[in-house]
């Protein structure tokens, strides 16, 4: 697994969320309420993200396995996966048609997220 299809399914999971918490904003991204109030996300990738996806479906193994890489990386490598992080975050609620506030706080925890998993302050 690589830094980057790491780091792209954290930088979407605050997007997802948003997603999540009003209506469906097109056909890639759906979400149904179950019966006992729970909500489930369908979201379709591309085949070139299916890393990314296989993240996302297990993000306590894509934070553990971003953990040990972070060891290897240097500070300035750090610096641009978190700011990669943010712009993808950010383009990706920007595409879904949120609004700058919405995409303001997907970068945001993006970032934040990226920060923690790296090790950075």
């Amino acid at each position: 697994m690589t830094i980057k299809s790491v780091l792209y399914p954290l930088a979407l999971l605050p997007v997802f969320v948003l997603a999540a918490c009003g209506d469906a904003p097109d056909d890639s991204v759906s979400v149904e309420t179950n019966p006992d109030g729970s909500s489930t996300i369908e979201i379709q990738v591309p085949e070139s993200m299916s890393g990314a996806a296989d993240a996302l479906a297990n993000p306590g193994q894509a934070m553990e396995d971003l953990r040990q890489q972070a060891g290897e990386m240097s500070k300035e490598a750090k610096i641009q996966a978190i700011a990669a992080t943010r712009t993808a975050a950010e383009e990706t609620a920007r595409a879904l048609g949120r609004t700058d506030a919405e995409i303001a706080q997907a970068g945001d925890e993006a970032e934040r997220r990226a920060r923690e998993a790296l090790g950075v302050q």
